[in-house]
């Protein structure tokens, strides 16, 4: 097994690229494979899985996907990966969505990469270091979250209503782009100040937590034994604001 981290997400990288490629190139016929209460699943995220999993598996590290049958968190190194982050966006013409794949060690995100396809860029959080984290405010009422409703919550209940009040009102915008590996490069980008889900699946935050990890901001995540996550991020400015509002 490859042992030094940039020389294995070179292997990301091509994937990345393989994938921006297919999507450029080819005529798809978009069609409806699964389509349950909170999700749907279109043929192209099978599509991107295979063409990701051709390329990793050469470096012998186990991939943990949003696609495969099998699906487990392990100890050491292992890619992280959604082939297609907002699904239901690129079906219904919304452009924002993207291709995410993250390394991870023990736990620890390491690298990742996001494309976003809708603009055909290719973003690496190898490239990324403390100075290019963008910080837009030191205060939480001037500050913009990005938040979403996870398809693993099936009932949205009193005390979720009640927190999205409380988001309401404490900060100054709020917004759900369905994209949450998009909205945590926001974040990195200094676009949006904090990003909060509770029952996000790991695959989805994977990626955008590399950005938020190498370049100076702040992030926790706890994760559950079905491989949804509770993760708060943000801006090292305002972190411990964001963390006592959420007590």
């Amino acid at each position: 097994m490859l042992k030094d981290y940039n020389e294995i997400f070179q292997f990301a990288e091509l994937a990345a690229e393989k994938c921006l490629e297919y999507l450029q190139t080819s005529i798809i016929k978009v069609e409806v494979e699964l389509n349950t209460r909170r999700d749907t699943k279109i043929n192209i995220d099978k599509i991107l899985n295979d063409q990701i999993h051709l390329i990793l598996n050469k470096t012998d590290i186990p991939i943990l996907s949003e696609e495969n049958k099998k699906k487990s968190f392990l100890n050491g190194l292992q890619w992280i990966i959604d082939p297609l982050d907002g699904s239901i966006n690129y079906l219904r013409g919304l452009p924002v969505y993207a291709i995410s794949i993250a390394l991870w060690d023990n736990y620890n995100p390491i690298h990742g990469i996001i494309v976003d396809i809708t603009n055909g860029k290719i973003y690496k959080s190898s490239d990324a270091n403390s100075r290019s984290f963008q910080i837009s405010t030191s205060k939480l009422k001037e500050s913009i979250l990005a938040t979403g409703i996870p398809s693993s919550v099936k009932k949205f209940d009193k005390h979720k209503i009640d927190q999205l009040g409380i988001f309401c009102n404490e900060f100054k915008k709020i917004r759900m782009l369905g994209s949450a590996s998009m909205s945590l490069y926001y974040v990195y980008k200094g676009v949006f100040d904090a990003y909060y889900e509770d029952g996000i699946y790991i695959w989805d935050v994977a990626s955008g937590l590399c950005f938020i990890n190498q370049t100076g901001g702040k992030f926790e995540i706890e994760i559950y034994d079905n491989l949804t996550c509770r993760v708060i991020a943000s801006n090292k400015n305002i972190f411990h604001q964001f963390k006592k509002l959420l007590k």
